[in-house]
């Protein structure tokens, strides 16, 4: 029988392919994932499939499931370690023949495992050779099962040969019988449950049961059991049964032997843990060890550790080795043999040897110790071990036992560690800001669990007094009531950024900006906090107040005397086209009062643009600024922005002023304008979108230059400033002839739908 064996366990794959195969009966092959089953199955057939349960990207019943979804009917058997209840239902229910536990010993597991897979394809054989056998009817006196037909109310229709030799009853004495008269009470109660099942029609596929023969004896049989119906009425059963009372027999020989050997297995499991705690208890069942040798052997070559036991000499200095494992030999690249004719000082380093005068103190006063050493390979290399010797007595004399294991991975995990905590202390005490590592809960921050030196600077405190206080201590009264949100967005985000003062230890308070991010430190939630100090960017910021607010002030004083003066010079301008009828010099006054109109546009713009970017940006509604726009009653306007505000400057309103101003002025027929928003990779699009003339593709980005335009040649030049100072661009990109479209892209940081807020 050609078997596929599905596991993640290589080991366990390994083991089992021995163990099925080694009475010839089955040819395994194995792979490590469905993945790779599918593959296999593509290219060969099998008669069963075994396949374990818990399996990365794909477990067993999946598996299954697509097996079965594939109209396959290839017996399949779940073998898994997960016994629970709903597995074994779910694995049933989705065509499993069969549910096998792993565990117990290895030899009753998988030779309960060969004997399922028998069952299982003898099954599946026999479903696909009893149509043939209907038609062999002659040949059914002669077979060597037991074959017999009964009615729906039990009575015999049919028997052959074989059947009445083997359960003793004639023709004449079936005729006064019914099947349940020669069941045995045993099977009794099964088979009155399974009958009407079969009358109905079901597959209840392969029975056991037992029969009670003429004589009383009790045999028990095997087989498949159908139902011919007509019209829907059932007319009679077919059975085809095989004698299996010597291979039940053998069974319960073979239960009975594994409950011996699991008995003794279990036995030696328990010697394995008196090895470690109790090595007295091994010199008194020295007899019994002895008897279980290859047991032991198999237990004491397979562990990952080195053991070994040596002399102990009269001075208490060790002596040659007694025995060795296979994994010492292993590892140290000596054979059993060599190890037998060397001592420990052949197999350890220089370093360990120095050290071996005081373990030899230290082994003098108990039992057992253990302590850190290096043990050296044939080839010179050393690597570290942990060792754990007791000194017992066998065979009236003093000897060790030891077991050393390879702890370089540890070791170099440590290191890694250490090397790690070294660099994170030396990035924690050279930042430049005050770092705090404190503790969580939703009631709020706790206890300060570590600082670097910059907190203790600013705040005034030493790392010890801070390690005493708590942040409640340091914040302010007023963050107070700012805790809870903070929490909020903290524990939803994962991080978060704001803006609070600390309390000094001398009552100073210090602005600052708080980056905090939620982390895990042994196994709990704790933040790690960066404060960084905003003294100076405050004063700064105040100092750039005052001198805004001065020069806003200048420019007002300023530009009322310019206007002032220009109304002034206007009067007279207009004195003087009165009284003068020279054409030539109409035509000078003339050009100086376009300069004049255009002088004082220029400065009625400067003060609608004043303020730009002496002021914090806002969030803003993209919705009611557009609507607030003096459209003329005769143009089509969508305003398709719904629910989006952005952060810009306070006069973001002049972008869309000037963006309709440029519009009306330019466009000559323009009928509609749509603005929409669409997000994009790189943030938020807005578009202006026209249907006038467009603008040619030579001015696209020259209409941005200060100067360019019939106007004042401002209005798009400051667009872009006023965009640019929350990192936003704009660009024209419509077709010419087919109407204009700006475009505005707004970064994701500083957008957001009204519901996020």
């Amino acid at each position: 029988m050609f078997i596929l064996y599905v596991d993640d366990e290589p080991t366990l794959l390994e083991m089992g392919k021995i163990f099925l195969e080694i009475n010839g009966e089955l040819s395994v092959d194995t792979v490590t994932s469905a993945q790779a089953a599918f593959k296999i199955l593509a290219a060969k057939n099998y008669d069963a499939i075994i396949s374990d349960y818990q399996m990365p990207e794909m477990n067993g019943i999946e598996f299954l499931k697509n097996i079965r979804a594939m109209g396959n009917r290839i017996p399949f058997i779940i073998f898994t370690g997960r016994g629970r209840e709903e597995i074994v239902i779910e694995a049933l229910n989705n065509g499993a023949d069969y549910y096998l536990q792993k565990g117990g010993d290895p030899g009753a597991m998988f030779t309960e495992l060969a004997h399922i897979i028998q069952q299982a394809v003898l099954m599946r054989r026999t479903l696909l050779t009893l149509a043939e056998q209907e038609q062999r009817y002659h040949d059914i006196q002669n077979a060597n099962d037991l074959i017999q037909s009964v009615d729906p109310s039990g009575h015999f229709l049919f028997v052959n040969k074989k059947w009445t030799d083997t359960v003793g009853y004639d023709e004449l004495e079936l005729n006064n019988l019914t099947i349940f008269d020669i069941i045995h009470e045993e099977s009794l109660q099964h088979c009155m449950e399974v009958f009407p099942r079969v009358i109905s029609g079901e597959d209840v596929g392969i029975i056991q049961a037992a029969f009670r023969t003429r004589d009383g004896k009790k045999i028990y049989v095997e087989g498949l059991v159908t139902c011919q119906i007509i019209d829907g009425k059932p007319l009679y059963t077919r059975g085809l049964f095989k004698n299996i009372t010597d291979r039940k027999k053998a069974e319960l020989e073979l239960l009975q032997r594994n409950d011996e050997l699991r008995a003794a297995y279990e036995q030696m499991t328990a010697i394995e843990e008196e090895l470690r705690g109790q090595f007295e208890v091994l010199a008194l069942n020295e007899q019994r060890i002895r008897e279980s040798e290859e047991k032991y052997r198999t237990l004491f070559n397979n562990t990952t550790d080195e053991i070994y036991s040596h002399e102990l000499m009269p001075d208490g200095s060790p002596g040659k080795f007694l025995e060795v494992n296979d994994i010492m030999c292993s590892k140290l690249g000596y054979t059993r043999e060599e190890l037998l004719s060397l001592t420990i000082r052949d197999i350890v380093s220089e370093a360990h040897r120095q050290k071996m005068s005081g373990i030899k103190e230290q082994f003098s006063g108990t039992e057992v110790t253990t302590f850190y050493g290096e043990h050296k390979k044939k080839d010179g290399s050393v690597f570290p071990v942990e060792i754990t010797i007791r000194r017992l007595k066998f065979s009236g004399k003093d000897i060790v036992l030891a077991a050393a294991r390879d702890i370089t991975e540890r070791k170099r995990a440590e290191d890694a560690l250490y090397e790690r905590d070294l660099k994170a202390n030396i990035i924690l005490q050279n930042a430049n800001d005050a770092i705090f590592i404190h503790e969580i809960s939703k009631e709020g921050p706790g206890r300060i669990l570590d600082v670097n030196i910059q907190a203790c600077q600013m705040l005034g405190y030493t790392r010890e007094e801070l390690l005493g206080m708590k942040i409640p201590d340091i914040d302010v009264q007023e963050q107070k009531a700012r805790v809870p949100e903070i929490l909020k967005t903290l524990f939803s985000h994962g991080n978060i950024v704001f803006q609070t003062e600390f309390l000094a230890k001398d009552g100073r308070r210090i602005p600052i900006e708080d980056s905090i991010r939620l982390i895990q430190l042994d196994g709990k939630p704790v933040v790690l906090c960066i404060s960084r100090d905003l003294s100076v960017q405050k004063r700064a910021e105040r100092d750039l107040d005052v001198a805004n607010r001065k020069l806003h002030l200048l420019n007002s004083i300023t530009r009322h005397d310019i206007c002032n003066n220009l109304t002034a010079f206007s009067g007279y301008l207009r004195l003087a086209q009165g009284i003068s009828s020279d054409p030539k010099m109409a035509s000078y006054l003339e050009k100086m009062e376009s300069i004049q109109q255009s002088i004082g546009q220029q400065i009625e713009f400067s003060s609608v643009y004043q303020d730009l970017g002496t002021t914090t940006p806002t969030w803003q509604d993209l919705h009611t600024l557009v609507t607030k726009l003096p459209f003329p009653k005769n143009l089509v306007v969508h305003n398709d922005i719904k629910d989006i505000v952005v952060y810009a400057d306070p006069i973001l309103e002049k972008v869309f002023f000037n963006l309709l101003d440029n519009t009306l002025r330019y466009g000559e027929h323009v009928t509609m304008i749509r603005v929409s928003a669409h997000e994009s990779p790189d943030g938020l699009l807005l578009r202006w979108d026209d249907d006038g003339v467009g603008i040619p593709a030579k001015e696209k980005e020259m209409i941005f230059k200060q100067g360019h335009g019939k106007n004042t040649g401002l209005g798009l030049f400051l667009s872009r400033e006023i965009l640019s100072i929350t990192g936003m661009t704009i660009q024209e990109c419509g077709e010419p002839g087919k109407g204009a479209r700006f475009e505005i892209l707004v970064p994701k940081e500083i957008y957001r739908s009204v519901g996020k807020q």
